[in-house]
C-alpha cells in the first residue's frame, strides 16, 4: 500500500482542528493591504497560516513561530490581535511601527501607544458610562 502525504488535507486538519493560539488582523483601507495571520497549535507543534494560502511550521512554540514570521505592522484603520500574550510580551515578538497615540485592539480591548514599545489601556474620553436615567 503506497500512501502519499496530502499537504492540502494536512493544512485543513491544522486550520480546522487546531487550537487557535494567536491571530492578528489588519485593514489599511484597501483590498491590497488587509488580511489575517493565524497561529494554531496542533498536537505539540505550532503552525502559521493566512488566507493567501501561506502555511508554515512546525514551530516548537508560539514565540518561535512569531520570531520566524518577523511580523511588522503599522497601526492602521484596524489592527486586532487575539492572544494570551500580555501586551508587553506581544511588543517583544511583533514589531509595530507606531507613533504616540496610535491605537491597537488586543482581545477586544483598546490599547494606546504611549511611547516606543509601550502600551496603556485606552479609555475614550467621549465614552460616558453613565447609568443614570435621562431626566424628563
Amino acid at each position: 500500500m503506497n500512501m502519499e502525504f496530502d499537504e492540502g488535507a494536512f493544512k485543513d486538519l491544522v486550520t480546522e482542528n487546531g487550537e487557535r493560539i494567536f491571530s492578528i488582523s489588519f485593514d489599511e483601507g484597501s483590498m491590497a493591504n488587509n488580511g489575517t495571520v493565524f497561529i494554531n497549535k496542533y498536537g505539540d507543534s505550532f503552525w502559521a497560516y493566512d488566507y493567501e494560502s501561506n502555511f508554515g511550521g512546525p514551530y516548537e512554540s508560539l514565540k518561535a513561530a512569531l520570531e520566524e514570521l518577523q511580523l511588522e505592522y503599522t497601526p492602521s484603520l484596524s489592527l486586532e490581535v487575539s492572544t494570551d500574550l500580555s501586551p508587553t510580551q506581544l511588543l517583544k515578538l511583533v514589531k509595530f511601527h507606531a507613533k504616540k497615540g496610535d491605537l491597537i485592539t488586543i482581545n477586544d480591548e483598546y490599547w494606546q501607544f504611549v511611547g516606543k514599545n509601550k502600551l496603556e489601556p485606552y479609555e475614550d474620553p467621549d465614552d460616558e458610562d453613565d447609568d443614570s436615567e435621562p431626566e424628563d
